[in-house]
This record gives C-alpha cells, sequence and structure tokens, in this order.
C-alpha cells in the first residue's frame, strides 16, 4: 500500500490515497494540482532614461520653434540617398553644385552645396554635430566630405543668417548647416 504526496512550489500540496500495485507491479495515478500563488516581495524599480544627443542639443525644441528645415533619420533613410549631397537636393533654397573639371586634382571632388543671398550663391556654414567643418568662408562646402547619409541621425537646414538660432554661429553671414551623426 502507497501513499502519494505531491509538493510544487506555486500548487498546493496533494497527498492522496492508498494505493495497491497491480500484479506486474504497477499503477498508473493522474493527478491534477490546484494552483497556489506565491506571494512575493514588493520589488522597488528605480529607471531612468537618459536624453538622447537630439533631445540633449535641444533639437527637438528647434523643431517645434524655429523656422529651418529638419530632417530626421527616417527622412534620410526614405529619399533612398547614400550620399548626403543627394538628400540636399529635395531640401527647398539648397543647390547642390555637382560640376567638376574633366581633369585635374579635383576630378573626383564631391558635390558642394550653397544658398543664395540675394541672387549671389554663399556656403553656409558646416557643422557636425557641435563642431564646425567647414565657415563658409574659404570655399565650397562639400558635406559628403565628411558624412555618409547613413551616419546621420538628424540635419538642420537654416536658408538664411537670420534663421540661425543662437549659439550656432552663420559664419559667412549665409546661413547654417548642422548634421546630427548617430551614436555608436
Amino acid at each position: 500500500v502507497y501513499f502519494l504526496y505531491v509538493r510544487r512550489d506555486g500548487y498546493e500540496t496533494l497527498l492522496d490515497g492508498l494505493f495497491e500495485l497491480g500484479s506486474d507491479g504497477v499503477v498508473e495515478v493522474r493527478v491534477g494540482l490546484t494552483p497556489e500563488p506565491i506571494e512575493l516581495e514588493a520589488v522597488d524599480v528605480l529607471a531612468s532614461r537618459s536624453m538622447t544627443p537630439l533631445e540633449r542639443s535641444g533639437f527637438y525644441d528647434r523643431v517645434l520653434t524655429q523656422s529651418g528645415v529638419f530632417l530626421s533619420r527616417e527622412d534620410i533613410e526614405r529619399s533612398g540617398s547614400s550620399k548626403v549631397s543627394d538628400v540636399f537636393q529635395r531640401v527647398p533654397r539648397v543647390e547642390v553644385d555637382a560640376t567638376r573639371p574633366l581633369t585635374g586634382p579635383d576630378v573626383m571632388q564631391n558635390p558642394s552645396i550653397f544658398m543664395r543671398r540675394g541672387t549671389e550663391p554663399c556656403f553656409p556654414t558646416l557643422y557636425i554635430d557641435r563642431h564646425i567643418v567647414a565657415n563658409g568662408l574659404t570655399g565650397p562646402v562639400r558635406p559628403d566630405d565628411w558624412v555618409n547619409a547613413v551616419e546621420i541621425e538628424a540635419i538642420e537646414i537654416y536658408s538664411r543668417a537670420s534663421q540661425v538660432p543662437s549659439g550656432f554661429d552663420a559664419v559667412a553671414g549665409c546661413g547654417g548647416v548642422r548634421i546630427w551623426a548617430r551614436e555608436g
């Protein structure tokens, strides 16, 4: 004669029966257990969300309050462009000059971007993250020399010097472009 004792966390303990083995020494038993939830101690979870570089820089605030053109990573990816200069071809008041000489050292130069001050072309100040990489005073601004489209998280474009937010310098008095690189 046997008793059946079954214990499992999360279920009521079961003590059952008087079981006798059959002539072959085997007895078949089906057991159903009743759930008994285990009450755990309370757990306090503290989490902090760190701000992204775009949030820390005020990018999203400028999107809401500044005049300019703002492109997100999704906008850039949707354009299907691998070159930054191709992305700028779709931006109002920004022109792309892809002309280059047929011979000489500049034959492989990347396209430049420019804006207009009145009727005259001018080169904007180009930032990558927080750093000026081309001031617009020393010649054409070629974003493809500095970054690939797949490396960009966002772009801010201010086509007039008067649009450029404080803290950004439009060195050449011609507006500014700020490219934010992806992290990692």
